[in-house]
């Protein structure tokens, strides 16, 4: 019986080849009288079984592995495109990895990146809920809040101006006004939504100025302009230049927003600091309809401005001036026609102050009058505070300032014609921002108030029964 000399196939630089000496080996006879002898070696390559899978081959060199190519130990193969020998068996390789084991690495990666989207997608909601008002849930208070992170240009700023009003005729209709991250100041408009939350939704966000500086106070109005019989809003701050600015939109800009003519008239805002900044639009009586402004002025002194919106064209003018005031510290508007009370700090006293007009009087009476101040308090106002006010559009007013001890504090007054009678009063926030600005509004029979808190997050807070508007979920503000 005769046999040829066994070879076997090693791996030299990714290649299979047959041992050269195992092809050079001559036949060897082998008879009874001289049988193989067996001697065992554990130094002989291990023996690599060589197995293919007619349906993985491939074109190679122009041409396809026949079989007698697969039985061919000769034929070298490339171990980028066929590997495991180990095994036994070849496998095509696609990025050096196994045919399939690169299916496997990649069915992995997408899992990975759709439960990343979805539990992405689970915390954000979470965040939202966590942060926002309970739809549905009645009396008492609640609040919501919205995490800024200044510099930003979709953020809030650090120090920012708060506005709201209502649209014009809509009690549902609330509309904020903030600056983002790069001092933008960015109107948001609520509607109620259609679910059974009794919720707002934000139906529409536009950028009102760009050139408000960092802190500005904001002023936000809404009203019907006889002379263009256009629902119109009207926004007041103070730019990089400490000057008046305001800027109008109406509903046939399609959210565009035009320079008011605040700005020609140059006036000189008391500085950076100031958060003394207020305006009320209102039918005044024999006056007629048009706006009434006070701010800061550079003299030191709380000046009233006024120009009626009756006419097409704006004239603003000069009207009274307070020297007894801290013109530094906020001041707040509140209209009851015919009457406007105005909320600033005493200079003197340290205290609350209001003043009021009645523009339905004439000869020597028809000037400003001193009106209460409020004394009730357990601490000392904080340096610069910021003054909201509003009311409910009949007998009952809302005042909000900020104690030294970092706490807000609202206080109830009745007003009876002339006369306001300060009612009782509560905290409604213990850890607000120093020097935060304030921003207080009455909606459908509920009271929305909105501050920063010590972490700059935007607060909503005094919601009542319907008025669950998360705005944390909704404010991504961009310009």
């Amino acid at each position: 019986m005769s046999s040829r000399a066994s070879y076997s196939p090693v791996v030299d630089d990714g290649l299979v080849v047959v041992s050269d000496t195992a092809l050079a080996s001559k036949p060897v006879e082998y008879t009874s009288n001289n049988p193989p002898q067996v001697q065992e070696r554990d130094d002989l390559p291990e023996a690599l079984p060589i197995q293919y899978n007619q349906e993985e081959v491939s074109q190679q060199n122009g041409g396809t592995f026949s079989s007698a190519d697969k039985n061919d130990p000769t034929r070298p193969y490339n171990q980028g495109d066929w590997a495991n020998q180990r095994s036994g068996k070849w496998q095509k390789r696609v990025c050096g990895l196994p045919f399939w084991g690169f299916i496997a690495l990649l069915l992995a990666i997408t899992i990975i990146v759709i439960l990343a989207a979805v539990l992405g997608g689970v915390l954000g909601t979470r965040s939202s809920n966590n942060s926002s008002p309970a739809p549905g849930s009645s009396g008492g208070s609640s609040n919501s809040s919205w995490n800024p992170s200044s510099g930003q240009p979709n953020s809030a700023q650090t120090g920012t101006g708060i506005g709201v009003t209502l649209l014009d005729g809509e009690e549902n209709n609330p509309i904020t006004y903030v600056q983002d991250g790069t001092n933008n100041i960015i109107e948001n408009i609520w509607t109620p939504s259609n679910d059974s939350t009794n919720s707002f939704v934000n139906s529409t966000r536009s950028t009102v100025a760009t050139d408000a500086k960092k802190g500005s106070p904001i002023v936000a109005m809404s009203y019907l302009r006889r002379s263009t019989n256009l629902l119109t809003r009207h926004v007041v701050y103070i730019d990089n230049n400490n000057q008046l600015k305001d800027a109008i939109s109406d509903n046939k800009s399609n959210n565009k927003w035009s320079n008011g003519g605040l700005g020609a008239t140059k006036s000189q805002a008391l500085g950076v600091s100031s958060v003394a900044l207020t305006a009320c639009w209102a039918e005044f009586y024999n006056d007629g309809e048009g706006i009434r402004l006070y701010y800061g002025s550079v003299n030191n002194t709380l000046q009233e401005m006024g120009a009626s919106t009756a006419n097409s064209t704006w004239n603003w003018q000069n009207w009274y001036e307070w020297s007894n005031v801290t013109a530094s510290s906020g001041v707040a508007c509140v209209t009851h026609n015919p009457i406007i009370n105005l909320y600033y700090v005493n200079s003197t006293s340290g205290r609350v102050q209001q003043s009021w007009f009645d523009y339905s009087s004439t000869g020597s009476n028809f000037t400003w009058n001193t009106g209460p101040a409020y004394n009730q308090l357990d601490t000392d106002l904080a340096s610069g505070t910021a003054i909201a006010a509003s009311n409910d559009g009949q007998n009952t007013e809302l005042i909000s300032f900020q104690l030294q001890d970092g706490s807000i504090q609202e206080v109830t007054a009745s007003f009876n014609y002339n006369t306001t009678q300060y009612e009782s009063y509560m905290n409604i926030a213990s850890n607000s921002m120093q020097s935060s600005k304030l921003g207080s509004l009455f909606v459908n029979n509920g009271t929305v108030f909105m501050y920063q808190d010590s972490n700059a997050n935007i607060i909503t807070s005094g919601w009542s029964e319907g008025m669950q508007a998360t705005f944390n979920a909704t404010l991504p503000l961009s310009a």
